[in-house]
């Protein structure tokens, strides 16, 4: 067990010993080393409300947090407004709740010793790579956990599917199996992942489509597979075909019958159709 992996174990089982949750009043106890909120039914607005928040909390304690659990939780988004406050921020534990989007702005820039993000077992359908574009330098290779979300695989996802390829194509990543230091050195022969974040979409963990159709139940790097690119083409090219002919078939507006453009068959030699000259 190397370094990484046996702090992260006692901090953990120091969390499991020291923390007490009540449930029935939804009090999110803090540790040490911990802020756990799991099963609580927080919501995003109950999060902010929370005593780590308010200025009367100390200042010295929420520095030395490094693991937060918001595990099972209505959380609809990520709360980075407040996570941003936690310094120390290490691991972040978002699974079972009912996030749809990730969108953390500019709060990866700031959380420079989050290491992990747990957001796995959620609602989210695309992720932007911009929203993951964060300076690599001087910071820990971040991993991501994406899987059991209903990704739709389309365009948007498709740098997604990039990476999730070479994550399963690199000797490098397959042999670290979860061993952080191991995958930081990944970096020097695993460069195609510019964004220094690691999916887990190997052999530990899959990222599946959920729709289109076509790839309902596939993994998410089976886009990049000729026929399911073909497919993709294909309905691109008959839904711009389709929008097409609408726009042709579609009958004159009232403003066009007004400017003077009218269907021939409303017109005779005389005028349009029931019009009669003035005497």
């Amino acid at each position: 067990m190397n370094l990484y992996n046996f702090l992260l174990v006692t901090l953990l089982w120091t969390c499991r010993l020291q923390n007490i949750v009540l449930t029935e009043n939804r009090v999110c106890e803090t540790t040490e080393a911990c802020l756990n909120c799991d099963g609580l039914g927080l919501s995003n607005r109950d999060f902010e409300k929370l005593e780590i928040f308010q200025h009367s909390f100390s200042r010295t304690k929420k520095d030395k947090i490094s693991l937060v659990f918001l595990k099972r939780n209505q959380l609809t988004k990520v709360p980075w407004s407040g996570l941003v406050t936690i310094p120390s921020l290490s691991i972040l534990y978002l699974n079972h709740n009912q996030i749809e989007s990730f969108s953390p702005g500019t709060a990866l820039r700031k959380l420079t010793k989050l290491t992990a993000i747990h957001l796995s077992f959620n609602r989210i359908q695309t992720l932007g790579e911009d929203e993951l574009r964060i300076p690599a330098q001087n910071r820990l290779l971040l991993q991501v956990y994406l899987d059991n979300n209903p990704i739709h695989c389309d365009s948007r996802v498709l740098w997604l599917a990039n990476i999730s390829l070479h994550e399963r194509s690199c000797r490098c990543f397959k042999e670290c199996r979860k061993d952080v230091t191991c995958m930081q050195d990944c970096r020097v022969n695993c460069t195609e992942n510019a964004l220094n974040v690691h999916f887990h979409s190997d052999y530990i963990s899959s990222i599946t489509c959920i729709s289109p159709k076509h790839m309902r139940g596939k993994l998410i790097h089976e886009m990049l597979t000729p026929e399911n690119m073909l497919t993709d083409v294909v309905t691109a090219t008959t839904m711009f075909n389709m929008a097409n002919i609408s726009t042709v078939n579609q009958p004159p507006t009232k403003k066009q019958n007004a400017e003077g453009i009218l269907p021939k068959h409303d017109h005779d030699e005389h005028g349009p159709r029931g019009y009669r000259r003035p005497t």
